[in-house]
């Protein structure tokens, strides 16, 4: 067993319900475009959706934020993301 496997192992995932909220609000405010700005986002953090790790979750969504034009749907998508969060934490 390699250490980046026991360290992956060891970092605590994001809850089976955050991947479908997120697409959910992102799909919103970005249409359905949202899956595929996921994707790409993850692949630039170097995480997949299986294993996402929490500790990385608000670098996520500060980078899907990034990726949206309208100021507005922008903050709306951070702050309920961020309450969805909240909730659950």
């Amino acid at each position: 067993e390699k250490a980046e496997d026991r360290r992956q192992l060891l970092r605590k995932r994001v809850r089976d319900n955050f991947f479908p909220a997120l697409e959910r609000e992102l799909k919103r405010v970005m249409g359905p475009v949202a899956p595929i700005i996921i994707e790409d986002k993850l692949m630039d953090l170097g995480e997949a959706k299986d294993f996402f790790p929490q500790d990385q979750v608000d670098y996520l969504i500060e980078g899907l934020g990034e990726e949206i034009s309208n100021e507005t749907k922008r903050r709306e998508f951070i702050e309920a993301m961020m309450q969805f969060l909240s909730v659950g934490r």
